[in-house]
């Protein structure tokens, strides 16, 4: 599972994706799953492998950044992931106008603003009220094992951070 974070300079907060593991052969989640209550916050995606994907990554720039008629230096701040550096999104990019600065690998922890000012706090009030909710939980599995999170709270859990 993966959750995709992305904000804007004057501050804007674009949705999060979460991207969920689905169904072995298929990648698509459950009509379960589908019944999720969504915020209007949040993106809900899956494949095979809950990876961040071309496809996913040509969506979210297509809704990101329209056509650019107003002239306006943009600039978008990526790590390397595979997504990212696709020939498609670079292209996309270059077509829109938008320039492309890559963060050197391993330095996207201290380089790349999001992960200093938005994925670091992000984390924290994750971790914050995945522990609320550890210190809370009863329910149990039918082998007396404590339930995991189910994806509803974990979609929660992203709308309220």
């Amino acid at each position: 599972m993966k959750v995709l974070l992305m904000v804007a300079a004057d501050g804007t907060k674009y949705p999060a994706v979460i991207v969920f593991k689905g169904a072995k052969k298929t990648g698509v989640l459950s009509a379960n799953v589908m019944k999720l209550n969504i915020p209007e916050n949040v993106i809900v995606k899956s494949n095979q492998k809950g990876w961040w994907t071309n496809d996913f990554d040509a969506a979210y720039l297509e809704e990101a950044f329209p056509v650019n008629d107003k002239q306006v230096s943009q600039i978008l701040l990526c790590d390397h992931c595979k997504a990212h550096v696709s020939q498609n999104s670079v292209d996309f990019l270059k077509e829109r106008g938008v320039q492309q600065l890559l963060i050197p690998k391993g330095k996207t922890g201290d380089k790349q603003p999001l992960d200093v000012g938005v994925n670091g706090p992000f984390i924290a009030i994750m971790r914050r009220m995945y522990h609320e909710w550890m210190e809370n939980r009863t329910a149990l599995t039918k082998s007396g094992y404590l339930k995991k999170r189910s994806r509803q709270g974990f979609v929660n859990f992203v709308s309220q951070a």
